[in-house]
């Protein structure tokens, strides 16, 4: 009887969604979003590569380009009270943000020497003058560093990653951990850095911190230019590799002879999902998602043997970035198009095995283009708490003039789970309407 009910109602309910959405589907723009799902902002030489995207506890949605910060109120408008009419000029070669509990917005990437730069800004969009020197931080490991990830860990420690070398040649995977003031913290590998090397020339693109504090970090491992893998290594709290993991603590994937990662996630099971490209050269190829045990194994339930691989129609396509949905859902973003530079936002989105999810777009697969310019590219993703998601990237005709494109899509699924859910009470979807839904 229960269950008769509870399938009535989130029918009911179901219904009232699609009638308030105007029978939108999953993956459709979102036309409450700047104007019919898009919002471009002009910022001439501020924008340069587009790093990241991260949702505010207040819907407000905040990206740092490579010398700006920018946020946007949740209609896609800029927001008038951060920085200078919505800007903020950061001087520095940002690539990644993250937000702290207290709203306070984390940014790293490189600086003019070429030194891993780390800043703290209020939410206001001022320097935060508690953290390091005047709200930044730089990090020297060798004679070139570089942080293309970034983390906030639950007890306020930030964790970046990237890369570290003496030579154009060869090149280390770099973790550097700070305490919440900016400082190195030293009960994290030497003085608060460690790095690693795999192969010749190592490089991490996107870290994650699990549950229990280890730190994975994905990116890519090579010898020569002929071939390349995706290279993955796990730390542990303290820094240490976690042997437990693939091994010794690292693990390597070959798919086709040139693969790499952009992106990770930890699902709640604690199995890592990563994704990226692959391809026969690396000027053909396509969306590289693979997912593995916590141990570093394969997950041979997903794809095939733990691999899926995607074309979505171009010649060239990248993802550059994931996210994971309450219902285990995979939303992966990047670009398609017929060259490495030139092309079309390309959001795709995977069921829990890794089978295309065909209610999402046209056969599971969503392509956006902005303005129809030359260059057109999605860098990173957020998932609103209603389910919306967050792209983030550019568009322009040069690569000199690129401006911040971001996109808004709609998605229904995942707040139709969050209604059945909450219905249920056990948060497993007991309704049997969560099975017909799926």
């Amino acid at each position: 009887m229960r269950k008769m009910w509870c399938f009535c109602f989130a029918l009911m309910v179901c219904l009232g969604l699609f009638v308030g959405y105007g029978q939108a589907a999953d993956g459709d723009l979102d036309d409450s979003f700047g104007v019919g799902g898009k919002v471009i902002t002009n910022c001439g030489t501020l924008c340069g590569g587009i790093g990241s995207v991260a949702i505010q506890a207040d819907g407000k949605i905040v990206v740092v380009s490579s010398n700006a910060l920018f946020r946007y109120n949740s209609n896609g408008s800029l927001d008038t009270s951060f920085g200078s009419s919505g800007k903020v000029t950061t001087g520095e070669n940002f690539k990644k943000l993250a937000l702290q509990t207290d709203g306070k917005i984390v940014v790293a990437g490189t600086n003019s020497l070429i030194h891993i730069s780390v800043a703290r800004y209020n939410s206001d969009g001022s320097l935060d003058t508690s953290f390091g020197t005047g709200g930044k931080v730089t990090t020297s490991i060798r004679s070139s560093d570089s942080a293309n990830a970034l983390a906030v860990q639950t007890d306020g420690k930030i964790v970046v990653a990237g890369e570290t070398n003496d030579s154009s040649s060869s090149s280390d995977i770099a973790v550097v951990r700070y305490n919440s003031n900016g400082s190195l913290d030293t009960s994290f590998g030497i003085g608060g850095k460690v790095t690693t090397s795999i192969r010749s020339s190592n490089y991490a693109d996107a870290l994650a911190v699990q549950t229990d504090g280890k730190i994975v970090v994905t990116g890519i491992t090579f010898d020569s230019s002929s071939s390349s893998d995706i290279a993955m290594v796990r730390y542990n709290s303290n820094g240490g590799l976690d042997t437990s993991f693939g091994t010794g603590g690292k693990v390597t994937t070959s798919i086709r002879s040139f693969d790499f990662a952009e992106a990770i996630a930890i699902q709640s099971d604690g199995k890592i999902v990563v994704a990226g490209y692959t391809g026969d050269s690396l000027s053909s190829g396509g969306y590289a998602v693979v997912r593995y045990n916590g141990n570093g194994g394969l997950d041979t339930s997903f794809g095939t043997g733990g691999i899926v691989t995607t074309s979505i129609g171009g010649k060239y396509e990248s993802a550059s970035d994931l996210a994971i949905q309450t219902d285990g859902k995979i939303v992966v973003a990047g670009k398609t198009g017929d060259s490495i530079s030139s092309g079309v936002i390309a959001v795709v989105r995977y069921n829990g095995n890794g089978g295309l999810d065909t209610s999402f777009g046209t056969g599971g697969k969503v392509t956006t283009s902005i303005v129809g310019s030359k260059y057109e590219s999605a860098s990173d993703l957020a998932i609103q708490t209603d389910g919306k998601i967050v792209v983030a990237g550019s568009t322009g005709d040069t690569l000199s003039s690129l401006n911040i494109a971001v996109v808004r899509y709609k998605n229904n699924s995942s707040i139709l789970d969050s209604v059945v859910d909450s219905l249920d009470g056990d948060g497993g979807g007991g309704c049997f309407i969560n099975s017909i839904h799926h």
